[in-house]
């Protein structure tokens, strides 16, 4: 039980890190008063202190982020990084930087291209070695006509030039539902099949099953897990189960159980792995809501060995009168007392701006502006709360006399990971709610394309 908890607690931690490098900055553009982070002020376990500053451009698209440490009684620059964009908001370089015997010194930069619709083409890294760019890594990515993804190809530089790594690719039904998902790798020359996932679907395109695959040494595929998924009547995901096949035959791993409340923001989770022939609790997560409708708190429990829940870590969130995060709080239970643990603590600012720190406490400072750019559209709109969400985000979407053409969800590297609609339609005013409790946690985009224009708005799920 304990080792599938930290394997969990160990992929969360590498996604939301590797989420938040690679997360695109949001489209939208917000007539009149906007809100900004002007600065963080972060705690770290031993007493250390950090402060991050922030520049905007016109639009509100975040530049560079300046951390600083405070040592010796004041404050001492310890890295920046900086980004540019393209008209659209998406991110075209970012870079970023060590402060060194006084100066700023190189560590690596990314820059990226995007076709017409916002989709990225292509990502490159390159790291500073020896005082010039060095190539790390890159992928490139195609697209069918309408905007999914059908192949991913990342390689490595070695050797001085560029040497495939893995691929994925996608297939699609005619109302662009994902069916299957194909992992192969790059092996003495030649592509070998790695695993691959089919999905099957509940009435309004609900995930019911996720079959995963894996190619034996023997040259066929066979296979290795199986998700399925319930629902409650407003598509809440009220059970996840995960099996592995073992010994010819499908066999319990884990499963998780969910409650909700009217307005479905989810309450709590329980978590069973399947041990000894028989479900054993082993941890359970509680929610509750400030009156803005975001996260006040959430809590996790552990079954202990007495047949009991027992506190162990929990978050708070406390917020100003905008609504604007004013402090995140990790903490973990000691001997019987919360102490304060450094952890990950993320959030997304309606400007769609990301930030992230590995703290126990952050404290966040924000300013107001007057939305300076004059290109504002006052045709198309997206919000979406609660944000951070951990089940269900409300999509409100407002669109005047213009057709849509897709409304879609993709993860940090881009991949489309679910679709909210197949057609075209006409649309005034419209809100979603999207169910994204089997999603794993991470930085996403949700994207708007029109007949002239796309909006992009960025949210976070943590579980």
């Amino acid at each position: 039980m304990k080792t599938l908890t930290t394997l969990i607690a160990l992929f969360l931690i590498v996604f939301t890190s590797n989420s938040l490098e690679a997360f695109d900055k949001n489209d939208e553009q917000i007539q009149g008063e906007i809100s900004l982070v002007e600065s963080i002020k972060v705690h770290k376990e031993g007493g250390i202190e950090e402060r991050h500053n922030y520049t905007y451009d016109e639009k509100g698209y975040k530049l560079t982020d300046l951390t600083e440490a405070f040592n010796n009684s004041q404050w001492v620059n310890t890295n920046r990084t900086t980004a540019t964009y393209d008209g659209k908001g998406n991110r075209l370089t970012f870079l970023t930087e060590n402060w060194v015997s006084g100066q700023w010194a190189n560590i690596s930069r990314t820059t990226s291209t995007f076709n017409s619709d916002g989709n990225r083409l292509t990502y490159l890294m390159e790291k500073w070695t020896n005082g010039q760019w060095v190539n790390s890594n890159r992928n490139t990515s195609t697209y069918n006509s309408s905007e999914k993804m059908l192949s991913d190809l990342a390689e490595k530089w070695e050797n001085g030039q560029w040497v495939n790594t893995a691929r994925s690719s996608s297939t699609y039904d005619a109302n662009g539902i994902r069916l299957t998902n194909l992992s192969e790798k790059w092996s003495t020359g030649q592509w070998l099949n790695n695993t691959r996932s089919t999905f099957t679907y509940k009435t309004g395109n609900k995930v019911d099953t996720e079959l995963a695959e894996k190619w034996d040494t023997t040259g066929k595929w066979v296979n290795y897990s199986r998700y399925s998924f319930t629902y409650d009547a407003n598509w809440n995901a009220l059970t996840w189960l995960m099996e592995n096949w073992s010994k010819d035959q499908w066999e319990g791993l884990s499963r998780r159980t969910s409650t909700y409340a009217t307005d479905n923001k989810k309450l709590s989770e329980i978590v069973e792995n399947w041990l000894g022939g028989k479900w054993i609790n082993s941890n359970r997560y509680s929610n509750t809501y400030h009156s803005n409708g975001k996260w006040q708190t959430n809590l996790t429990e552990n079954w202990d060995t007495t047949g009991k829940w027992v506190d162990y870590t929990r978050y708070s969130w406390t917020y100003d009168a905008n609504a604007n995060v004013e402090t995140i709080l990790y903490e973990i239970k000691d001997a019987g007392q919360w102490a304060n643990k450094n952890w990950y603590l993320s959030f997304i600012s309606d400007m769609g701006n990301s930030y992230s720190m590995f703290a126990y406490k952050i404290e966040v400072v924000w300013k107001k502006i007057a939305s300076v750019s004059e290109e504002n559209n006052n045709e198309l709109s997206l919000k979406c709360y609660p944000n951070p969400s951990t089940n269900i985000l409300n999509i409100s979407c407002s669109i005047t006399n213009t057709p849509i053409k897709s409304i879609s969800i993709t993860n940090s590297l881009g991949i489309e990971v679910a679709d909210l609609m197949n057609t075209n339609y006409q649309i005034s005013q419209d809100n979603i709610q999207l169910d994204v409790s089997n999603m794993p946690s991470g930085i996403y985009n949700i994207t708007i394309n029109t007949e002239t224009d796309r909006i992009t708005k960025g949210f976070v799920i943590i579980k």
